[in-house]
């Protein structure tokens, strides 16, 4: 320290070299303050999982026990429920496991915060929903537990078949009177066979069931929008209905199809 090579960061923690410290290099000397038991946690886990930027001067992490006494630049949480499962790492940081952070966010964040961050580790593909229903499972009761439920229920898809996406497709047609589709309907597209999920060939409409389960990936997304500019080429209107819309929101898919059949009389 006298000859300048290590700077303190805090009590027993110290930068090697130069005080000016990275975003992960505070958020570690914060961690390897409270010990090591000490997991970053909340909004700082947040971002280091990547799902919402933070930058506070303020880092958190939290420590097994009930009780934990914050410092200067740490709020620490005393979290005596922290389990093993409760534990991860990233870039090398410890910290609580995703589902443990969008926990013990959610009552700062609120319904709109959580589904965005939900939204986000969907798209980074690190969104385990096991992972999720377990913690909730071990934590009910305790407070944001509800509200992740809710996120979760919400944003689920309902347990359908192909049988039953056809016969609420039929349902909602038939209940506004409109034209019937052919239901897998074969069609040739850039010189392959394929089977259109719901075809209006006068009114040149093809409809496309869009789960998320089975075109959730990159091959599937690139797939898809294949496939709906080799429609476009053919002079169909591709539409993609989720389950999700379809179970939770007849009434707005039928004024798609009424809309888009009524351009043809």
């Amino acid at each position: 320290m006298r000859a300048g090579r290590l700077h303190r960061a805090h009590q027993g923690v110290y930068a090697v070299g130069h005080r000016r410290l990275t975003g992960h290099g505070h958020w570690m000397a914060a961690v390897l303050a409270y010990g090591p038991d000490a997991l970053l946690s909340h909004l700082s886990a947040l971002a280091l999982h990547g799902l919402r930027p933070d930058n506070r001067a303020v880092v958190e992490v939290s420590v097994p026990r009930a009780r934990a006494r914050s410092r200067t630049g740490i709020r620490a949480h005393g979290c005596a429920s922290l389990a093993e499962a409760d534990q991860a790492a990233v870039d090398g940081i410890p910290c609580t496991s995703l589902a443990r952070t969008v926990l013990d966010c959610a009552p700062r964040l609120g319904h709109v915060g959580v589904e965005k961050a939900i939204e986000r580790a969907e798209i980074l593909r690190v969104f385990d929903r096991l992972d999720f229903e377990t913690l909730l499972a071990r934590t009910r009761g305790q407070r944001g537990t509800a509200l992740v439920q809710a996120v979760l229920e919400a944003g689920s898809e309902p347990d359908w078949t192909e049988n039953d996406y056809e016969a609420a497709v039929l349902s909602v047609v038939r209940s506004a009177n409109l034209t019937e589709p052919i239901c897998q309907a074969p069609m040739v597209l850039g010189g392959e066979p394929v089977r259109i999920d719901f075809l209006w060939p006068v009114e040149r409409v093809a409809l496309e069931a869009d789960s998320y389960e089975f075109h959730g990936t990159r091959q599937a997304f690139e797939r898809d929008r294949r496939r709906d500019q080799l429609l476009r080429l053919a002079g169909f209107e591709p539409v993609r209905i989720t389950w999700r819309q379809l179970s939770r929101h007849p009434g707005q898919v039928e004024e798609v199809l009424r809309r888009l059949l009524g351009r043809v009389s």
